[in-house]
């Protein structure tokens, strides 16, 4: 096994971008790790869970992929839920120099782990091809990020713009921009997104910021009752993701 001490640093932003690695926990997000070709470096299993792991394990050990089996007061030290399920991977972070033709999604200043997590999970499940991070967004290697994705980061694309460059080119590229709006906009279903769409989603508290809407040629709304005003930005997203791949 890796050193422990390297193992635990991997908790931190800096040190994942240092050593280039993250940590994936659980058996979904390992599992799809290691289906889908994405280099894995090592694999660790509480000894007592041998058998439980056993096929997860097997398809590893083809690839030639590390197996170590612990204590698992180790797995415990390690991991950052409470109670664990008993099995890591230690990943290569593995982010697109640019985005592909297809369906993009856009995160600006989304900061909540779980919520860039969920969204890149859903972008997966509706046949996205690109999630964008721009300033002020969750690290996608982050152990929330990861765990919410539920192995969603395997599926797509994952660009990091925190140069913000990437909208103004897309948009040359020949990409539709379109922002999600409190006030005003196309309902889900009559929005027609075409491959070349991007859609925004913006800061949970204040929504897309002034400078990113100005780049916007549509707006999507998704109109509330009551006094609700917002939604959860990962269910806004699903609302609109799906909607659109049920088209």
């Amino acid at each position: 096994m890796e050193p422990l001490k390297l193992l635990k640093s991997l908790s931190q932003k800096k040190y994942r971008d240092e050593h280039g690695k993250f940590l994936a926990e659980g058996p979904d997000v390992v599992e799809q790790l290691v289906a889908s070709g994405h280099m894995v470096h090592e694999i660790i299993i509480d000894e007592c869970l041998r058998s439980k792991y056993a096929s997860i394990a097997a398809r590893a050990a083809s690839q030639a992929i590390s197996l170590c089996y612990v204590p698992e007061r180790t797995i415990s030290e390690l991991a950052e839920t409470i109670t664990t399920q008993g099995i890591l991977a230690v990943a290569q972070k593995n982010l697109a120099a640019h985005p592909t033709p297809g369906l993009s999604v856009y995160l600006d200043a989304v900061q909540n782990p779980g919520n860039v997590g969920a969204v890149i999970r859903t972008a997966a499940a509706t046949g996205f091809a690109n999630v964008i991070a721009g300033k002020g967004t969750a690290d996608f290697f982050n152990p929330k990020t990861v765990r919410g994705s539920a192995g969603g980061i395997c599926e797509v694309n994952l660009i990091d713009d925190r140069d913000q460059k990437w909208l103004p080119e897309m948009k040359k590229m020949g990409y539709v921009v379109a922002t999600t709006s409190c006030t005003k906009g196309k309902l889900p279903v009559h929005f027609k997104a075409r491959e070349k769409t991007v859609i925004i989603m913006g800061n949970e508290g204040g929504g897309v910021s002034g400078p990113v809407q100005k780049l916007a040629d549509e707006y999507i709304h998704i109109p509330m009752r009551r006094n609700i005003k917002s939604l959860n930005i990962a269910v806004a997203f699903g609302v609109i993701a799906f909607t659109i791949a049920s088209d």
